[in-house]
């Protein structure tokens, strides 16, 4: 429709600028009488008349104004403290706008979707072009719909600026929807919510404590369920500390798994070869990082010492992880490694990641062997076979055979006897063998629990920790609440101090951990909520204030 029909508006004339190009619409108010906006009595004398241009949405991408003939009329209340005032037309158009509400509408969906510069980019493709100022006031001015109060609430923190600042968000487990933006997290903050919001019934939380005591205060009736991610991450955090002090004895586990070969022909063929010929078997090296890389390394490695020294001094002094964070510059979790470390915390090597070259390297170590050495030809060959990557892909595995063999680059001397086959990474680190035991069983494949097994050989303590592991994660997994108990007994009577710790922090948070491992809610929308109040935070190049940041994460859901 070219109007709306309940507007009362009559179409005198429509131009066509081709050169804008343009369409101009002269519309006429019909409606006989009007209502007063103070006192809302209806009035028939007009006053006079006056031309308002507002823009409506575009015509086959051509964009469309409206002349717009109005009165002002009289108002027959002599006690209305209004004489004049103007008729209104709340189907067309608001007080004092200069677009359509259906045209306002439109951009107002454009702004809580994109926001302003992407908005603003939009518009003009759009044929209704607006400023990014104006669709940021548009998507801070729209309002809210009502929301019911929630029964189960999840409770998280999510990072403003990462280290500096952090606020919580707020969300309707049942809906699947966030409801609210806090300005931080702290303890009076979640209360002073939940004290104007009664009717919460179950509060999912992580264990943070200032959370905890924000339910208490604010929902004292409500249940408090802690997540079992959460706690899973603190029991993986605990194995790892262990592991981490028995760092001298992974190495022999290290030792053990970097001695086995993995063969990229068939073993039987390769071993029998080897055996005939009598030639040894010789493992290809890793490539060797460059000289300003490792001088890198070296560099961040000072670095990080000089942190972890600063950080041992200022808790030797009697400083709290907190105040050492602050004044160091880092995560509380990274200052708590460095005081609970025996020793520096050396950053474990990473394994090699994989490469487009892998599938391709049978091939190559077979062609090595039967005497093809030659990177180009070997890189036509596998051309030919579909081999999508560079040639210096191919360069750069062959330099590592030569290497391997005692060839200088690119020449044929001095080679030593034997054939080559690839070394497997070795990637038994605290991090990998923490996350490896609280894996479930049944993804496990032979190997894994063969290491699992190797592990626990390695020392008394290791064998207790990963016990107590299992024990624990069992009892989430299966949500056996009425075992924790008998767990926290057993952790408390260890030999091993960061299961003991863990088992008082349990005792102290029973009844919400003792909930967590025995009802059905969990935390888990919420971090599928804060994944996308991160996308929409980022899309804003991090820089939208919390009242538009609400706004656009609330109309996301």
């Amino acid at each position: 429709m070219v109007v709306p029909a309940a507007a009362k508006l009559r179409v005198d004339a429509l131009e066509f600028d081709p050169f804008a190009p343009a369409i101009m619409l002269t519309v006429t108010s019909t409606q006989l009488q009007a209502a007063c906006s103070a006192c809302h009595q209806l009035a028939t004398r007009v006053h006079s008349r006056y031309c308002r241009s507002i823009a409506d949405l575009p015509w086959a991408d051509i964009p469309v104004r409206f002349q717009l003939h109005v009165r002002k009329f009289f108002c027959a209340n002599t006690a209305c403290s209004q004489r004049i005032f103007t008729e209104r037309l709340p189907t067309l158009v608001a007080p004092s706008a200069r677009r359509t509400v259906r045209l306002l509408e439109r951009q107002r969906h454009v702004a809580l979707a994109l926001g302003g510069t992407a908005g603003a980019a939009l518009s003009r493709h759009l044929a209704s072009p607006a400023s990014r100022n104006t669709f940021l006031q548009l998507a801070r001015t729209t309002p809210r719909p009502p929301q019911p109060v929630p029964h189960v609430l999840g409770v998280d923190d999510w990072s403003q600026r990462k280290g500096q600042s952090y606020r919580t968000i707020l969300v309707d487990i049942e809906r699947h929807r966030p409801i609210a933006l806090l300005p931080d997290r702290e303890a009076a903050t979640l209360a002073t919510w939940l004290a104007a919001h009664p009717g919460v019934e179950i509060i999912c939380r992580d264990r943070a404590g200032a959370y905890a005591e924000g339910a208490r205060t604010g929902a004292p009736t409500a249940i408090q369920v802690a997540d079992r991610f959460h706690l899973l991450h603190n029991l993986y955090d605990v194995l790892r500390r262990v592991l981490e002090e028995h760092t001298p004895v992974l190495a022999s586990l290290n030792d053990d798994q970097a001695s086995e070969r993995v063969n990229l022909e068939t073993p039987p063929v390769m071993a029998a070869s080897s055996a005939l010929s009598g030639e040894p078997l010789l493992s290809i090296p890793p490539a060797v990082p460059s000289p300003r890389a490792q001088e890198q390394a070296q560099q961040v490695r000072a670095q990080r010492l000089a942190r972890y020294e600063q950080v041992c001094h200022l808790h030797r002094q009697g400083w709290t992880i907190t105040a050492i964070a602050q004044k160091v510059g880092l995560e509380r979790n990274t200052v708590h490694r460095f005081v609970m470390a025996p020793a520096f915390p050396e950053r474990q090597r990473r394994p090699p990641r994989g490469s487009v070259l892998d599938p391709f390297k049978p091939y190559i170590v077979q062609r090595w062997n039967g005497g093809c050495h030659t990177g180009m030809t070997i890189w036509r060959e596998l051309e030919q076979q579909g081999f999508p990557g560079k040639r210096a892909t191919v360069f750069r595995y062959v330099s590592q055979l030569r290497a391997a063999h005692g060839l200088p680059p690119k020449k044929r001397r001095l080679m030593t006897t034997g054939q080559l086959v690839e070394r497997r990474p070795p990637s038994t680190t605290p991090r990998s063998l923490a996350w490896l035991v609280l894996r479930r069983r049944e993804q496990l494949d032979a190997g894994e629990q063969q290491r699992i097994s190797q592990l626990r050989h390695l020392h008394p303590q290791i064998d207790e920790a990963v016990g107590l592991t299992e024990k624990f994660a069992g009892l989430v997994r299966e949500r056996q609440g009425g075992e924790l108990d008998d767990w926290l007994e057993r952790a408390a009577r260890s030999s091993l101090a960061p299961f003991r710790g863990f088992a008082r922090s349990l005792r102290q948070d029973h009844a919400a951990v003792t909930a967590g491992l025995s009802l059905a809610w969990s935390s888990g929308p919420v971090e599928g909520q804060i994944n996308r109040l991160k996308v929409i935070k980022r899309a804003m190049f991090g820089r939208a204030k919390l009242d538009l940041l609400e706004q656009r994460v609330l109309y996301a859901a």
